[in-house]
């Protein structure tokens, strides 16, 4: 639970009024919109000699306690009736105030268990548990490029590539063609997943942007195409039934490598130095060979 606590000064024109207080989770005009409403009725103070708080220059103050699961910004405005029941239902900014209210404190307000992998194919897999204590919600997946950024950096410094909602748990984030290493090396990425969803008085959703404990990286994505393997000697040993080959590339780690054998001429008598393995007359000879 919270406690917002408003204060204001009381009117010295009017006798034997009071003070509504009206709250919704955005600004409101008059207290007829939609979404405010009616939480507290206060009565002018008067002491024992029947001196108002107002005429001893004092503030009226009263403490709200908060419902649980109150989270995100709130509008309170008072609004002053007279003794008879008259009132004005409009709002004015000297009447209202916005406070940002927290009274989900013991509940994480974000996913957990935040993990991402780049799995090829220019495709990084994130997954987490659901946030507790909300239904409906909805997830949102973001990254930094490079380092992690503050809450204040946040909006500015991340990519949005989509949402899930509940009970999913995962995303997939395609990179399209527009993601580029400049230099070939590989990206390091951080994952970010948020969640938005509806909490008390709250007229709209609201995205929980703490950063605490929603985030995974760095990711480590290769989507550059390899270089071509440099062939340093090639035998043909007819006598023992096999072809030796060597070579080298030098740029890449934990690779892989095929070899096919063309019985042709691929390169049209040296008219060209480009071929593919989808071209014609290609066969695999040999599959992920490790190295």
């Amino acid at each position: 639970t919270g406690t917002t606590t408003l204060s204001w000064s009381g009117s010295t024109i009017e006798d034997n009024e009071r003070y509504e207080i009206y709250v919704a989770g955005d600004s409101f005009t008059s207290i007829f919109e939609v979404g405010p409403s009616l939480v507290a009725s206060i009565p002018e103070n008067v002491n024992e000699t029947g001196v108002s708080l107002e005429d001893r220059n004092i503030k009226y103050e009263y403490p709200r306690n908060l419902p649980v699961g109150s989270l995100g910004s709130a509008t309170y405005c008072i609004v002053l009736v007279d003794e008879i029941g008259l009132f004005d239902s409009n709002t004015s900014s000297g009447s209202c105030s916005t406070v940002q209210e927290d009274a989900y404190s013991t509940w994480e307000k974000e996913p957990s268990n935040v993990h991402a992998e780049f799995i090829g194919d220019r495709t990084i897999r994130v997954t987490w548990t659901d946030q507790l204590g909300v239904e409906g919600e909805r997830y949102h997946i973001y990254s930094a490029s490079g380092f992690q950024p503050s809450p204040q950096q946040f909006p500015t410094a991340t990519t949005y590539h989509g949402f899930a909602n509940d009970n999913v748990e995962t995303f997939d984030i395609v990179l399209n063609e527009s993601v580029v290493s400049a230099n070939g090396a590989v990206l390091q990425w951080y994952i970010y997943v948020t969640s938005e969803a509806q909490y008390v008085h709250a007229t709209g959703s609201y995205e929980y942007l703490g950063l605490n404990n929603n985030s995974f990286g760095p990711v480590t994505i290769d989507i550059t195409t390899p270089t071509n393997p440099s062939i340093v000697d090639g035998e043909s040993r007819g006598d023992l039934g096999f072809v030796a080959l060597e070579w080298y590339n030098l740029q890449e780690s934990n690779e892989a490598y095929q070899v096919w054998r063309h019985t042709g001429d691929p390169f049209n008598g040296g008219q060209t130095s480009i071929t593919t393995s989808d071209a014609e007359g290609w066969e695999l000879v040999l599959d992920n060979i490790n190295v």
